[in-house]
């Protein structure tokens, strides 16, 4: 079977067509992901994701972006998120979920009924969004919360391990001159706070101190 030339000459013209069109969505895509090019620059205001970081220390929650006005104190190992919202670009503004129950103002816990602190507020003065309610098996309500204020970011490291990995030596020099180390599951992280209040006096850990191994000691702790 043979082809006419001219129909040879319309097959060549129909690749060459889509060829061409493969390029030009090639390049507007690039175009896109250049914050240089046309594309890019018409989704520049678009909402950026938020970056999650944690506290290495206790760290100081402010009402304000001239962090003025201080509200509270994260706990170290905290998981917050500061906002890359362009509409609202100050340094430091973050919100970060939790959890408070009925008749404790100040305490921000990071899980319903278990109280492992994410923050600690000054008494009545912060503000926080609602996101819903629930009663636990001993009838207390707890409310999900979401939390908004600004932090000082030098105080802050995108990982985790750090904040834990630092506890870990911490813990180990200072919590066994007396008996042999406790493993973080031996307790439960609402039983961890007690015990850990007669080691403190013991190995004269200061208040940061306390703070970063409790943290890990409750977020590590039996279910």
């Amino acid at each position: 079977m043979s082809f006419s030339p001219d129909l040879n000459r319309n097959k060549t013209r129909q690749l060459a067509w889509l060829l061409a069109r493969l390029l030009l969505l090639i390049g507007t895509q690039a175009a896109c992901a250049q914050p240089g090019g046309t594309a890019g620059q018409a989704t520049s205001g678009a909402q950026q994701p938020d970056q999650a970081r944690y506290a290495e220390q206790p760290t100081p929650i402010y009402a304000d972006a001239g962090h003025t006005q201080t509200l509270g104190m994260l706990t170290p190992g905290t998981k917050l998120y500061l906002e890359r919202n362009p509409n609202a670009p100050a340094q430091g503004a973050f919100f970060l979920d939790g959890w408070t129950q009925q008749g404790n103002d100040t305490a921000v816990f990071l899980q319903q009924g278990k109280r492992t602190l994410a923050a600690s507020m000054n008494g009545k003065s912060w503000r926080f969004q609602k996101l819903g309610e629930i009663k636990d098996d001993y009838d207390n309500l707890w409310t999900h919360i979401r939390l908004n204020g600004y932090v000082d970011t030098k105080t802050l490291t995108a990982s985790q391990d750090t904040v834990w990995h630092a506890a870990i030596t911490l813990y180990s020099a200072r919590c066994s001159a007396c008996h042999a180390l406790h493993k973080p599951t031996e307790f439960t992280a609402n039983q961890w706070p007690g015990i850990l209040e007669i080691m403190a006096k013991n190995a004269a850990l200061q208040p940061p101190e306390k703070a970063l191994i409790t943290q890990y000691l409750q977020t590590h702790a039996k279910p």
